[in-house]
């Protein structure tokens, strides 16, 4: 486990607090009182480096932690933009096989990386789900 991840991992929480840490784009990992960590849209990668059309499209914020060393209890995508639902870290945290939910039309990308344990929710579940955690 990273130092990150371990320090992610023992930050004690306040009760009726929720913590969160960013990780670039819109990725967050959140914490309750309980230690709960939920992740939401990590792009851990820089795979939309490689966009066809000509854009720069690099990250602007250094990955602060390998997928591999990802350690979170529920790995969550909103949509299926490739920085939200990036299919490198899914391939490369997929072997932990952590609970996940994601998006309706995330269904190939979750099919694909073999997440055994994706609930498929519906976009409105996904939030319900995930609001449920705390």
């Amino acid at each position: 486990m990273s130092l990150l991840m371990r320090q992610i991992r023992e930050f004690q929480v306040p009760k009726n607090f929720v913590a969160l840490w960013w990780f670039g784009q819109n990725g967050y990992i959140f914490k309750s009182p309980e230690g709960t960590l939920a992740s939401v849209d990590l792009y851990l990668t820089d795979s939309c480096a490689g966009n066809p059309h000509g854009l720069d499209l690099h990250r602007r914020v250094p990955v602060f932690i390998e997928p591999e060393d990802l350690d979170v209890d529920i790995f969550t995508c909103t949509h299926n933009h490739p920085d939200h639902t990036d299919r490198e870290t899914i391939a490369l945290m997929a072997r932990s096989k952590l609970p996940a939910c994601a998006s309706s039309n995330q269904t190939e990308v979750c099919t694909t990386r073999r997440l055994d344990s994706m609930l498929r929710f519906s976009l409105s579940m996904a939030a319900t789900a995930s609001a449920a955690i705390w």
